[in-house]
């Protein structure tokens, strides 16, 4: 069961793959498109309509919400008692990396603070229920961990993306590559335990990604 929030060309797009495939499509949720189930542009609205037509299914689905840190922090408290989880994309846990590569994304979180940022998160939506990936391969495994560690222990689930190098893109100009197998597995187990330790998982499992959340949720690697 798939709903859809943005149903432009895209979203038509996707809706005829996936029925072909067998899903069903349960919602389409847009500004905009004349022939979308539910009209909503807002935060509130589209939380609204995600609680309404989804939540009020299945009270088992989960709905992971991928978003940017709202300039005014009071707009997501739409989503306190909605059984929203929130996926941030954090990048890099190291503040000046951050600003380097994604300098947009990084005055949206430097404008509220990142600790403060994941404190409020964590207050609407509740522990293990805020999370923030970051990439391995982009800063090393220590820093990496250091994140994992500290905003773990606040309720966060950090999730961590493997780098995937794409010809002609900055980082592909930065000579950055992947990282090995062998490093890959060692933080996997090391993100393991940290998730052990602070009674987290993540609200994504299975989904395809290049990620070690679900892996380390599941107690898979040791």
């Amino acid at each position: 069961k798939i709903a859809l929030i943005g149903y432009g060309k895209m979203g038509h797009m996707i809706e005829s793959i996936a029925k072909k495939r067998g899903n069903s499509i349960v919602a389409t949720i847009d500004s905009y498109a004349n022939d979308a189930s539910v009209k909503a542009s807002t935060p509130e609205e589209i939380a609204k309509a995600v609680k309404e037509k989804l939540i009020s299914m299945d009270k088992n689905t989960e709905v992971t919400l991928n978003t940017y840190p709202p300039c005014d922090l009071d707009l997501i408290e739409c989503l306190r008692d909605s059984n929203i989880a929130v996926m941030l994309s954090l990048e890099t846990v190291d503040t000046q990396l951050r600003e380097k590569i994604c300098p947009g994304k990084s005055v949206l979180f430097a404008s509220h603070g990142v600790d403060n940022l994941f404190k409020r998160f964590v207050d609407v939506v509740g522990k293990g229920r805020v999370l923030a990936f970051v990439i391995e391969g982009i800063e090393d495994e220590e820093e990496i961990l250091r994140g994992v560690s500290k905003y773990g222990a606040m309720g966060v689930s950090v999730v961590v993306h493997v780098l995937h190098v794409d010809p002609g893109t900055w980082i592909a100009e930065q000579n950055m590559t992947a990282p090995s197998p062998e490093v890959i597995l060692e933080t996997a187990e090391k993100v393991s335990k940290i998730y052990c330790e602070n009674n987290l998982s993540t609200s994504i499992l299975y989904g395809g990604r290049s990620s070690l959340d679900a892996e380390s949720s599941c107690g898979l690697v040791e």
